[in-house]
Parts: C-alpha cells; sequence; structure tokens
C-alpha cells in the first residue's frame, strides 16, 4: 500500500530513472547514481538531480568471513 495515497497499491514494479555507474577492481567498489526524474510518490520523494556516491572495500578475515567498509555521500537539489 502507497502510505501518501491509500487508493494506490505496490505494483510489484519500480521505476526509478536514473543513471547508475559501479565497478569494482579487486577489493574495492564505487557506485554512483543520479536521478533523471522525480518521484514524489515514494515515502521519500526523490527529485531530479538527487546524487549518491559510495565507496566500499571487502577484507577477508576468515574461510567465509569478511569484513566490509562502506561510505557515500547523497546530496539533494533544493526543492522547485
Amino acid at each position: 500500500m502507497n502510505p501518501k495515497n491509500a487508493a494506490k497499491t505496490f505494483n510489484g514494479t519500480v521505476d526509478n530513472k536514473e543513471i547508475y555507474i559501479g565497478g569494482s577492481w579487486k577489493w574495492l567498489s564505487a557506485k554512483y547514481y543520479y536521478s533523471v526524474g522525480d518521484r514524489p510518490e515514494f515515502i521519500a520523494p526523490v527529485r531530479s538531480g538527487w546524487m549518491t556516491f559510495a565507496v566500499g572495500a571487502l577484507q577477508p578475515t576468515g574461510p567465509s568471513r569478511a569484513f566490509k567498509f562502506h561510505i557515500g555521500r547523497s546530496t539533494l537539489p533544493p526543492k522547485k
């Protein structure tokens, strides 16, 4: 159910309208997202221009364990 509009229900599809670039090398990964469309019906409305950049590192600590470090930053454009 959509908490902002009880008459609308979630149909199982998501159309974020975003540009995504990601890559990894050995144990390091980086991701960049940029929203190109407004999605006001989300619980946290997504506006065009929302950017997120994240970097992660994975360090094995045993045969079936690993430690993951992750840091990221998101920026919201000003309201229209």
